[in-house]
């Protein structure tokens, strides 16, 4: 006897092809998802799949980028797909990174100065936040999966710190990892709210930057161009908070102090900005800019050269790496 089978996967599938076939009059649908498949044997390991069924005519069908859920049976021991389904709530409990495939996501590195797996980084940051928090960080992405594509593999700056593909994303995790270090014993502030200030604070760079073909080289949209990333991320959030059930929601004061952490900074009064006010948005700031300026560091020494190199961050001056000894780890920088 054929029994159906419904499962509730830990993490659900990531659509990222689906085609319609029609043989013999018959109509079907073939994806390539990512992502665990529940009859598969030994530990669960995310890979690309190719799921087979028929949908009925009326039913809809799932997006290409989309999360979806499936319905299954044994037919004399082999498994068969019967349906596959939309997520169209948001789910705390799903860490995103885990839905995609590793070809979004860079390589293991340093962040915070200290070696990390990227993956496990996201995990530990993730699981320190509320679920509160944690839903809205996955509703700016939900329903945007090219916007969490472009987020994961998206540099950070044309041609400041963090110029480079995935840019974006590692910079996010080292101020988070960096913020975190810095804050742990600290009472006053909110550990939840400061790990999504740091992780999201330059999330719409993910939409103010494209690929040029005729540069070859990555520049800045027209939305980049009008705008820039600091009202975007303010407009994405708030969005993405009104899309949340009410018992989802982080309450109005929190965020407040999110949107300020985000947007304040140390400038002066003519240009507009506000200066930090709250811890949390103390912390970002602080670690937002030794982010950038460790990466840099990082880039500019790695030729171990008296002079330096050049950098167009420092309009044109040089990183001058100054060393007591050929290769030591006492090695100390300044700036000329």
């Amino acid at each position: 006897m054929n029994s159906l089978v419904t499962i509730t996967p830990s993490a659900p599938l990531r659509v990222l092809r689906l085609r319609r076939d029609t043989q013999g009059g018959l109509h079907g649908c073939s994806a390539t998802v990512w992502g665990c498949l529940p009859w598969q044997e030994g530990p669960p390991v995310p890979a690309r799949h190719v799921l087979h069924w028929r949908p009925p005519r009326a039913a809809p069908l799932p997006e290409a980028g989309s999360l979806v859920r499936m319905a299954w049976r044994r037919d004399h021991g082999t498994p068969q797909v019967v349906r596959v389904w939309t997520l169209p709530q948001v789910d705390p409990d799903v860490d995103l990174l885990q839905t995609v495939p590793r070809s979004w996501l860079p390589t293991d590195g340093a962040l915070g100065g200290m070696p990390y797996s990227i993956m496990d980084a996201f995990a530990s940051l993730w699981q320190r936040m509320t679920a509160p928090w944690r839903a809205w960080f996955n509703a700016l992405f939900w329903h945007e999966p090219r916007r969490l594509q472009a987020f994961l593999t998206a540099p950070a700056s044309l041609q400041h710190h963090h110029a480079h593909r995935h840019g974006l994303l590692l910079h996010s995790l080292d101020c988070a990892v960096r913020a975190l270090r810095l804050a742990q014993h600290d009472p006053h502030v909110d550990q939840s709210l400061l790990l999504m200030a740091a992780l999201v604070h330059d999330v719409a760079k993910a939409e103010e930057y494209e690929w040029d073909e005729r540069t070859q080289s990555m520049r800045l949209t027209q939305r980049g161009e009008l705008l820039g990333h600091r009202l975007g991320v303010l407009e994405w959030l708030a969005i993405a908070r009104e899309s949340l059930p009410e018992a989802l929601r982080v309450p109005p004061p929190q965020a407040l102090a999110l949107y300020h952490a985000i947007e304040a900074c140390n400038a002066p009064d003519w240009v507009g900005l506000r200066s930090p006010r709250t811890p949390e948005a103390h912390y970002l700031a602080s670690v937002d800019a030794l982010s950038g300026y460790a990466q840099l560091i990082d880039a500019h020494w790695r030729q171990v050269r008296r002079q330096g190199q050049w950098s167009a961050a420092l309009r044109r001056r040089l990183y001058c790496p100054v060393h007591d000894g050929a290769h030591t780890d006492a090695a100390r920088v300044r700036v000329a």
